[in-house]
């Protein structure tokens, strides 16, 4: 009974274990607080680090940063079922694997969008070439944008009673 702490710490071997893993190689720190009560267990998970990746903006090789939480519910049956938010487990279980579990969590915690701060980081990730072709594409698209609506503008003036 009570509240006991537990680290795991994740690299490229943990994550083989899980076939068509989004991520292959990293440092994530996963902080697990189990909180074992009379009829319920209740897990809360703290990850923090980060795995490599691919830069959304110049698809170089980067570390991505990540962090997240996620709690589990682990409750007491007759019968051992698995919800989303609740796992049942038989009263006689002595042993319980989390590795599905904070696999699970440790994936829900990557970043939607996988890039650096590279303006404001000592360390340029990014390809500075990749970064220039793409600012010159957005200036003629927004150029082209320009032209166009100038062409609507002639049209606002048109007397069409």
């Amino acid at each position: 009974m009570g509240l006991h702490d537990y680290e795991f710490k994740l690299d490229s071997v943990f994550f083989e274990h899980f076939e068509q893993s989004p991520i292959e190689s990293g440092n994530v720190e996963v902080k697990m607080i189990l909180d074992k009560r009379s009829s319920m267990i209740v897990l809360k998970f703290i990850i923090e680090g980060s795995y490599k990746g691919n830069c959304d903006r110049c698809l170089n090789p980067i570390d991505i940063p990540m962090d997240g939480e996620g709690e589990l519910m682990v409750k007491y049956s007759e019968e051992p079922v698995e919800t989303d938010e609740v796992v049942y487990i038989d009263f006689n279980e002595t042993h319980f694997n989390v590795a599905k579990y904070i696999y699970e969590y440790v994936v829900l915690a990557i970043p939607l969008s996988k890039t650096r701060d590279c303006e404001n980081e000592d360390y340029k990730y990014c390809n500075e070439k990749v970064l220039e072709r793409l600012d010159n594409i957005a200036d003629e698209i927004e150029e082209e944008e320009d032209e166009k609506s100038g062409l609507w503008d002639a049209l606002k003036d048109l007397d069409i009673d």
